[in-house]
């Protein structure tokens, strides 16, 4: 199957980026299929396949031990089913979410699947953000402080919180602030949706206060990858 595809990905040279980017989301699922045996709701808000690859990609080449990610959803099944896949029980992902009743949800499939000791559900609420660059809400860091005090990030997920309006459009910039003191001599930031303008402005700004380039992979401009220290291909 993946021979057959790799083929018909030849034969999209020359085609639109959006053509080659739907390829590559079918590519990828049939990648992660081996992960997860039940059926899995994808919403239009999760992240796309080929975006979950690139994180299983950088996990496993770059042996990030601690994920953390801002916004919990279909991610978080596929990392905690990589490390019960390869017994990775030293690693864990801290799952960031303002939204209970959906950690509820999230929670229900985790125990269906096996998963819940690869995972740190994080309900915290969304409050005043305080900052020089604009008004926000973003999680309640008094929350997060039990659980970030003395832990080294390996690699940062943002996918939330919600950013889709005008006036919540810079929500997710206190990521990058709040965990910059957390990040190891190697580590990783996935920021998504980098087809709307706030978070265009928030990658420039994370650029300057941590002082790493983000990139663009494989053409897809719907999200960008910023790489601290050792960088291999993923």
């Amino acid at each position: 199957m993946i021979k057959s595809l790799n083929k018909y990905f030849k034969s999209f040279m020359g085609r639109s980026r959006s053509e080659i980017n739907a390829l590559r989301n079918v590519t990828a699922l049939i990648s992660l299929d081996s992960l997860i045996d039940i059926y899995i709701p994808w919403s239009g808000s999760a992240l796309k396949p080929s975006l979950i690859k690139l994180i299983l990609n950088d996990i496993l080449i770059h042996n990030r031990e601690n994920i953390v990610e801002c916004g919990s959803g279909i991610s978080t099944l596929y990392i905690a089913s990589l490390f019960k896949q390869y017994s990775l029980t030293k690693r864990k992902i801290y799952s960031i979410d303002h939204d209970r009743e959906w950690i509820q949800t999230l929670e229900s499939y985790l125990d269906r699947l096996d998963l819940s000791k690869y995972v740190q559900v994080i309900h915290a609420p969304l409050e005043e953000f305080e900052n020089e660059f604009d008004e926000m809400k973003w999680y309640k860091t008094s929350t997060l402080n039990d659980y970030f005090d003395n832990i080294i990030i390996d690699q940062l997920i943002v996918d939330g919180p919600p950013a889709y309006k005008e006036s919540i459009k810079y929500s997710r910039y206190p990521a990058g602030v709040y965990f910059k003191n957390n990040f190891g001599k190697n580590y990783s930031i996935f920021l998504d949706d980098l087809d709307r303008k706030g978070e265009q402005e928030i990658t420039k700004k994370w650029s300057d206060i941590l002082g790493i380039e983000f990139n663009f992979k494989y053409g897809d401009k719907s999200f960008v990858v910023g790489m601290k220290g050792e960088k291999f291909n993923i």
